[in-house]
């Protein structure tokens, strides 16, 4: 944290007066720099830049005294050092912190209080948008998500990382969970953007198809029979047969998408476009019965 320095005046004051005529002079160079006044937010060091200067802020950067982390997850890893919600950021400096993030800073976002409890403004702002997840310290007060850029305009100081990691920083820190894959696979597309299908991110690599599979499930009255020579329902049958195939797909290829249609005398769509990973059985299958004396139309 740097200090201001106030320098004293030069101007002797006349004998038996209490003070000099006209202002103070630290100098007698009327070229004198005076240092423009404004303290970066995170870590109070001053801008280098002439006083009255336009554009932005500039200075060298320092230690965060003045910020504390905040997360959704209990621990925070900067580079080889660990952390917990509300540790001061002391150890760690403006310009070196965002590069020390998992994954070099990929996709992080700063946070900011949200300017309103109901209606966030902020969704349609550049390089903003009102949280998907809750973080603490304060879970339930809301807060705003805030792109690596946005966040340098907000408060107006220039930006002190390279321009490879800025276009690292706008980048999306989903990885791709293809078995093969090493971790440093992440979606390929820029920081936020919209779904190519629901849930989905893009990956240039090549993995095996992606399928969406639809489920047509006889939920009749017939299906609360008994197979021949079993105790096993028809319907019993069936969600052990969807099990085996679900879990197929799943050790095949990670991402396919699924629908399921019931039907005895008319049919309903139970999910559609869900990704495979749901655990089906226990969100819908479990709760449907084979329905008492209707059949199929």
């Amino acid at each position: 944290y740097a200090e201001p320095i106030f320098k004293k005046c030069i101007i002797k004051i006349p004998a038996f007066k209490k003070q000099h005529e006209g202002l103070h002079k630290h100098s007698l160079d009327n070229n004198v720099k005076h240092i423009c006044p404004v303290q970066c937010p995170m870590c109070g060091y001053f801008c280098e830049y002439s006083i009255g200067h336009g554009g932005k802020h500039k200075t060298r950067h320092g230690s965060m005294q003045n910020t504390r982390f905040a997360s959704n997850s209990t621990e925070i890893q900067v580079g080889d050092r660990k952390y917990v919600v509300s540790d001061q950021t002391s150890a760690e400096y403006c310009n070196m912190f965002c590069a020390n993030l998992p994954a070099s800073g990929r996709g992080h976002a700063h946070l900011s209080y949200c300017n309103s409890r109901e209606n966030c403004s902020n969704n349609s702002i550049d390089g903003v948008r009102h949280q998907i997840k809750q973080y603490h310290p304060e879970p339930n007060r809301p807060k705003d998500e805030i792109t690596h850029q946005r966040f340098w305009q907000n408060i107006n100081f220039e930006d002190p990382y390279s321009n490879d990691q800025k276009q690292t920083f706008k980048q999306c820190n989903i990885q791709c969970k293809w078995k093969e894959h090493n971790d440093d696979h992440f979606c390929t597309g820029e920081l936020w953007h919209q779904p190519l299908l629901p849930g989905g991110h893009i990956c240039n690599e090549k993995h095996p198809s992606r399928y969406h599979l639809i489920f047509i499930l006889d939920c009749s009255y017939s299906m609360s029979k008994c197979l021949s020579e079993s105790k096993e329902t028809r319907w019993q049958s069936v969600l052990k047969a969807f099990d085996s195939f679900i879990n197929t797909r799943k050790q095949e290829s990670f991402d396919d998408l699924i629908s399921i249609i019931k039907f005895d005398s008319c049919a309903e769509i139970i999910t559609k476009f869900e990704e495979i990973k749901t655990d089906f059985n226990q969100k819908y299958l479990n709760q449907i019965k084979p329905s008492n004396n209707i059949g199929t139309s």
